[in-house]
């Protein structure tokens, strides 16, 4: 559906309130234009209409800005790469038995509770969310780690 046809949708005055990656494997449609293959999805609100998830090119015209929209998904684009990156790297085993990984200079250590979940320690910060498994806690110590670099 093209809404970009349609009077009673504005085509200006939109403000992004937020933008999500999808990721490699999913894709949505564009709910302005009707584009079928919007990985980045730009939450985009308005006074008079309901919000619309839209790409980037709609996200631009909709609001008239034609910097910050390609930047945010810039910076998605980025952050899912160093994800990627993340998810290649080797972890050792620490001489007290706990995961360990030496990322860009930092040190990152899974660890055991005395209940059994696993906990996160990143420069001598203690993440205060415990994981079921030592993988789930592999990936959340990647958005810690973004939080505290």
């Amino acid at each position: 559906m093209n809404r970009w046809n349609q009077p009673e949708v504005p085509h200006k005055g939109w403000t992004c309130f937020d933008v999500v990656d999808l990721g490699y494997e999913e894709y949505k449609s564009c709910q302005m234009c009707g584009n079928e293959t919007v990985r980045f999805l730009h939450y985009m609100k308005h006074a008079e209409h309901p919000f619309l998830e839209v790409g980037c090119i709609c996200a631009e015209k909709m609001s008239g800005d034609y910097v910050e929209p390609r930047n945010r998904e810039r910076a998605l684009r980025n952050r899912a790469k160093r994800r990627q990156t993340w998810r290649q790297q080797e972890w050792f085993i620490s001489k007290n038995g706990n995961p360990c990984l030496r990322f860009k200079g930092t040190y990152i250590t899974i660890y055991k509770t005395r209940i059994g979940h696993y906990g996160i320690i990143i420069r001598s910060i203690s993440y205060s969310h415990y994981f079921h498994t030592i993988d789930a806690a592999k990936e959340a110590a990647f958005d810690f780690y973004e939080q505290v670099k």
